[in-house]
């Protein structure tokens, strides 16, 4: 089973995606079971700088059981929907 988390200390507010396995004291019983409002401790290996691997406080946003269900995972604005709309319809006219 698989985690999408944010980490709390990402200014950027990153998505990732983690084995359930890196969370800690964390043994859900299926793909609802947990909580989007706690902190759990979650488990980050950083590939170009070793010291910053370790355990940092994140959220858990979605479980799965097979990884590629959190591929098509993007993070969308109501108003991006909307301009999006507004240029596709706008671009129809001219053609």
């Amino acid at each position: 089973m698989h985690a999408v988390v944010r980490f709390l200390i990402d200014e950027a507010k990153k998505l990732h995606v983690v084995p359930v396995d890196d969370i800690a004291d964390f043994f859900p019983n299926n793909e609802f079971d947990f909580d989007k409002k706690f902190v759990y401790s979650v488990y980050w290996h950083d590939p170009v700088e070793d010291a910053n691997t370790g355990l940092y406080d994140a959220q858990v946003l979605m479980l799965s059981g097979k990884l590629h269900d959190h591929k098509p995972l993007v993070q969308t604005h109501p108003n991006d929907v909307y301009l999006r709309s507004i240029h596709t319809n706008r671009h129809q006219r001219r053609s």
